[in-house]
């Protein structure tokens, strides 16, 4: 009797054409591949963001209190590499200081030193410009994102 009600069901049509044990399978396995991409994509571009140097965005956590108060220590900051003529004052640059460090201030003024241009940053909060220069060597990146953490 099983059996004959299972021949049944196999044999019955659905308006689209499909047996319904077969179509019921075939939605769950595509269910199944589209989790399985987006989780792959997701997981790749991630890595991308945080560990390739290289990446076009990168993704930061501020240290230090000199930025304060458009930029709080313990915020997260979402910089995007773009080159070194796009940036102007009043950017707010994420930039290598050395020994894989980088910084976030904001770009206070352009110099030209011998037809170069150098950037002279500062900390919103702090009272004096920074003593070294970014030059076209550094990577530099503009903020286009902060989120607050508190």
């Amino acid at each position: 009797m099983v059996t004959e009600n299972a021949e049944i069901l196999q044999q019955m049509e659905y308006p689209t054409g499909i047996p319904g044990p077969i179509k019921k399978k075939r939605r769950r396995s595509f269910a199944s591949l589209l989790s399985f991409v987006l989780i792959v994509g997701l997981l790749v571009a991630c890595l991308n963001v945080f560990v390739n140097p290289n990446a076009t965005y990168k993704v930061y956590r501020v240290l230090t209190t000199s930025m304060i108060p458009d930029v709080n220590q313990g915020n997260i900051i979402i910089s995007k590499k773009v080159s070194f003529e796009e940036i102007k004052v009043g950017d707010v640059i994420t930039f290598e200081v050395g020994n894989g460090k980088f910084l976030t201030h904001r770009v206070y003024q352009i110099e030209e030193v011998n037809g170069e241009k150098r950037l002279v940053t500062k900390g919103d909060s702090n009272k004096q410009v920074d003593s070294t220069r970014v030059t076209k060597n550094q990577v530099v990146r503009r903020v286009i994102r902060v989120i607050p953490t508190k």
